[in-house]
């Protein structure tokens, strides 16, 4: 009767199930419907709710996916506008009524308002839109920049032309996650009771035993990481999910690494899926694994998204390696008794090729037998064989960043799953005119990933979860400081490998030097549209990299510098343009970003600047101040981080929710003297 009921994986307020007895060989206690419930709450955790939190989580989703299916048709309703100026590749229009706040670097299609299959049409990314004045600037795509969109027409009349969001892409993976949600809650699924084990995990789990592993491959494993390959080699019927949490710089890549090739000698039979949200985490652990492993595929509709190495594993190109290693062999080993069955197969090769064999049972059979595949989350769906396979073991790396019905795409095919990434890193990404027309949810509820529930649930199964510790990314007193702030100091680093992590730059007498602007005149930040700039710290930061050049040259040191503003961002790209350009010239890169862009990388020097600073009154500083975000910036680095910011200001400002991570690094900085420099700048002149 408990089986009926989890059936769906999902509790109802009013449960109708139908009892079949088969009095020779079943005798059943029947029970009322409150009897039932009774039992089923004993059988959950402690917390009195647990039991509708499965049909709360999913809920949430169906009504986060009705959200964006809102957005999505409303980006279908045409804006008008005429062709104010042009300039180079850039189309300046007035828009007429406008109803909409078109945002930076969304595409549109842009065409004549009384559209022919003669006019053009040409596809572009929003730059900029003035409200204040209805201007919109597109640059064009560069495949369209060639077509000469006209301001006037024969009459000297202004041409109207419509302005769409390019929405097909988002509708299309909208549609592939409102399948997977529906899939699971039909409980379409491989794992027994997926839902509730995905949302409340007290419900169904079962305690699984450890196996031993003999040998692992990297003899370089620590401790930890070996525990959580014996976890992920034991998953079972009942406990077939792990989590993974993987700070920064801990070796997450390199554990994926050991649990896929444990898998191999285990269950050379298995299918394997590696995936994750982004392109760089699937190709990461494909770079890895193709050193010693050649079956593999690369899923995706975009090669140029790939890594260099990724673009030799996609269909087309394993096909016609296959293909050429065949006729290869067969001219190498030619039995004189079978010549002529051999001269007609190698006939039959070559006139194989990926294109004439995309989507058939050919390339099925070429690629049938592929134990590991690779692609992104969503972009796995696309594969033509993708509904009619089921993966042994799915892999989700930074499953952090995504949302529920995103990891259901691939993990409603999934026998075993195992979730890698760190909750304390950046989470899914909700647009906020999506989480806005949520009535029922705040933008923080909808924003915390499953991954975060499971891996904060008060579960008391022991194997469902696990945290790797070491760091080997970080000085040491880089690491100690994410690690007290946001880790609860549970992150460790090895002697030997803080040896290696040593800068070596004479002019800074720490591994983290905090550049305080305090005392600068010129400090404060400016509003920039919707954000901030400082030109203060951009004058800094360029100073620094002067007197740097010549260290990283010698050094052969890479740089990073992170902003958690997009104008900064971009205020640093035009003031910087020339040192980068120095720098270029020494075969040194130095990439300036925002937080997102660098998720997931290091450099051996990061500066991280804060932009905010004012006159010395409290502000709240909520937009830097979020401790994921911040968590990133100050984890980037392995040997040396220059933070750029007003110690006193950020010290003192404050958040919406009470917390400000900035007073807790500070203090941390403070107490820890002998380990940090902070040096209070005085003026400085344009460099």
């Amino acid at each position: 009767m408990l089986d009926k009921i989890y059936k769906n994986g999902l509790f109802k307020d009013n449960i109708e199930f139908l009892l079949e007895v088969n009095n020779k060989n079943n005798n059943f206690d029947c029970k009322s419907i409150d009897e039932l419930l009774k039992e089923i709450k004993q059988h959950s955790s402690s917390d009195d709710n647990a039991i509708l939190y499965s049909e709360k989580s999913i809920k949430m989703e169906e009504d986060l996916l009705k959200a964006e299916n809102d957005y999505i048709q409303s980006k279908k309703l045409s804006q008008i506008g005429t062709i104010s100026n042009t300039k180079n590749n850039q189309l300046c229009f007035v828009i007429e009524n406008a109803n909409r706040h078109f945002k930076q670097n969304h595409k549109v299609i842009i065409k004549k308002l009384n559209y022919t299959q003669d006019d053009d049409e040409l596809k572009g990314v929003v730059d900029k839109f003035v409200s204040t004045k209805s201007l919109l600037y597109v640059n064009i795509e560069d495949e369209y920049s060639k077509i000469n969109l006209k301001q006037y027409d024969k009459n000297e009349i202004l041409i109207k032309y419509s302005i769409n969001y390019d929405y097909q892409a988002e509708e299309i993976v909208f549609k592939k996650k409102e399948r997977a949600l529906d899939e699971l809650k039909k409980s379409n699924v491989y794992i027994n009771n997926l839902a509730s084990k995905l949302c409340e995990p007290n419900l169904n789990f079962t305690e699984n035993n450890l196996i031993k592993i003999d040998e692992f491959f990297n003899k370089n494993l620590d401790e930890n990481q070996q525990l959580a390959v014996k976890k992920a080699l034991s998953l079972q019927d009942g406990s077939e999910i792990l989590l993974i949490q993987g700070p920064p710089g801990t070796g997450k890549t390199t554990t994926i690494v050991e649990i896929i090739k444990q898998y191999l000698k285990l269950h050379p039979s298995y299918k394997m899926l590696i995936t994750s949200q982004s392109n760089q985490a699937v190709d990461n652990v494909l770079e890895k694994i193709c050193e010693e492993e050649q079956k593999i595929l690369r899923i995706g509709n975009d090669e140029s998204k790939m890594s260099e190495i990724a673009r030799k594993y996609t269909p087309n190109k394993i096909i016609n390696t296959i293909v050429s290693k065949n006729i290869k062999d067969l001219q190498e080993n030619e039995i004189q008794e079978f010549k002529k069955n051999q001269d007609e197969f190698k006939e039959i090769l070559q006139s194989i090729t990926s294109k004439s064999v995309k989507n058939t049972d050919v390339e099925m059979f070429f690629i049938k037998n592929i134990k590991i595949i690779f692609g992104t989350l969503i972009g796995i769906s696309s594969w033509n064989n993708f509904r009619e396979i089921v993966f042994d073991l799915v892999i989700v790396d930074e499953a952090g960043r995504a949302t529920l019905s995103e990891l259901l795409v691939p993990c409603i095919k999934a026998k075993k799953i195992i979730f890698v990434g760190d909750h304390k890193q950046l989470a899914p990404i909700i647009d906020d005119d999506i989480a806005n027309n949520l009535e029922s949810y705040s933008k923080k509820e909808v924003i915390t990933s499953l991954f975060e529930q499971l891996f904060n649930s008060n579960t008391k199964f022991n194997n469902l979860k696990h945290m790797l510790t070491y760091n080997y990314r970080a000085h040491k007193s880089i690491c100690n400081i994410y690690s007290n702030v946001f880790y609860e100091g549970d992150l460790k680093t090895k002697d030997e490998i803080n040896e290696l992590k040593q800068h070596n730059i004479d002019c800074y007498i720490a591994n983290l030097v905090w550049l305080n602007t305090g005392n600068l005149k010129d400090r404060a930040d400016e509003q920039k549209g919707t954000g901030k700039i400082n030109r203060c710290n951009a004058k800094i930061i360029k100073q620094e990299l002067n007197t740097l050049q010549n260290y990283c040259k010698n050094n052969n040191l890479s740089i990073g510098i992170i902003t958690p503003y997009k104008d900064q961002k971009y205020y640093l790209d035009n003031y910087l343009k020339d040192i980068v350009q120095k720098y270029k010239q020494d075969d040194i890169q130095i990439d300036i970003g925002t937080v997102d862009s660098f998720q997931g990388s290091d450099r051996d020097i990061i500066f991280y600047d804060c932009v905010r600073a004012g006159g010395g009154k409290k502000s709240k500083i909520d937009f830097i101040a979020d401790e994921k975000r911040l968590n990133v910036s100050l984890s980037r680095a392995k040997k040396l981080l220059l933070i750029v910011g007003d110690i006193d200001f950020l010290y003192k400002s404050c958040t919406n929710n009470g917390f400000n991570p900035f007073k807790e690094i500070i203090e941390y900085i403070y107490k820890n003297k002998s380990e940090y420099e902070i040096r209070n700048l005085g003026e400085i002149n344009e460099a």
